[in-house]
């Protein structure tokens, strides 16, 4: 073990957000291996060995890592492991298994910081869970149901005084290659039989005066405001980039506790929430994305880089 900590960065080399948390890393002192977890086995070796914990070293490229100096992985957007072509699909399935069993499964078992553990990440993808902590923890949710009955579902949309939208339920998934379908209104009448070959939720429009995009990092939180100017981006602000303003927020005491509460049930270190304010000020809270994005938001990314940097260098605690 040397007496330099190290920052571990598994992610896509593509990835520009990570470019600013890696930046602040290397201006602090501390150590960086970035690499991405699709180049294990190819070009990373894993040597660890195990004694009371695990112990040795990942090289990557002309540089060495001890494991014992990793404080923090900041696992972002890491592709798929990659493997000779000229495997079979049986010899494929089992190395992309033991890889993750291995050599994943090493990194988990290390006494660090995660950004965020896998493990914690995965159950939190699931938008069920989500809405029942975040209720839990004291925040409002818009009703909701989720079902493949479609008399169920026409029941729900039917109800007075409520205009109800479809949105996806499964985008968070790691790795998912789906594309989320974009929010929309959807009337009784247009809810046929075909909800009964998957899983819909069907949520109640909430009107508002504004989004709210909410960045977690720790105990700090960093919130903007969206403001959408076409009826398309004031739906679902995803669809038109182009018509959104922006403006920095300030987080209500209520919010903030709520907020704790749900991290803490999640056991996460970072997370995207989104919220909608209502006409009357009041917040709704949609969902939560354990590795949302940041980096466009304008006035926060490098607050939010210079908090994941200290983040990943503060000494856990002994586990």
């Amino acid at each position: 073990m040397s007496d330099e900590s190290a920052a571990l960065v598994l992610t896509n080399p593509n990835d520009v957000t990570a470019d600013l948390v890696v930046q602040k890393l290397q201006r602090s002192g501390a150590q960086v291996l970035r690499c991405d977890a699709a180049d294990f086995p190819m070009a990373i070796t894993l040597e660890a060995y195990h004694e009371d914990g695990w112990v040795g070293v990942i090289k990557h490229a002309d540089r060495v890592v001890d494991l014992a100096d990793i404080r923090g992985i900041y696992c972002r957007r890491p592709a798929a492991f990659r493997l000779p072509a000229d495997m079979t699909d049986d010899e494929q399935e089992f190395a992309t298994s033991e890889a993750q069993a291995g050599f994943t499964g090493v990194l988990m078992a290390l006494p660090c910081r995660w950004i965020n553990h896998p493990a914690a990440e995965r159950i939190a993808s699931y938008k069920p869970y989500q809405l029942r902590l975040a209720s839990a923890s004291g925040l409002v949710t818009p009703r909701s149901i989720i079902t493949n009955n479609p008399t169920a579902a026409r029941t729900f949309a039917s109800e007075a005084g409520r205009q109800v939208i479809y949105k996806g339920i499964g985008r968070d998934f790691a790795n998912s290659p789906v594309s989320t379908p974009a929010v929309r209104f959807v009337a009784p009448d247009e809810i046929d039989d075909s909800v009964r070959l998957t899983a819909h939720l069907f949520q109640e429009f909430v009107p508002k005066r504004h989004d709210i995009r909410l960045i977690v990092v720790g105990s700090q939180l960093f919130a903007v405001e969206i403001h959408a100017h076409s009826s398309q981006a004031a739906l679902d602000w995803r669809t038109d980039y182009d018509a959104l303003t922006y403006k920095h927020a300030q987080v209500p005491d209520e919010i903030r506790v709520g907020v704790a509460g749900l991290m803490t049930r999640l056991d996460l270190v970072f997370g995207v929430l989104d919220f909608v304010v209502g006409p009357d000020g009041r917040w709704y809270f949609l969902e939560i994305n354990a590795n949302g994005q940041w980096a466009w938001l304008p006035g926060i990314a490098d607050l939010v880089a210079c908090a994941i940097a200290d983040e990943l260098t503060t000494p856990s605690e002994p586990v």
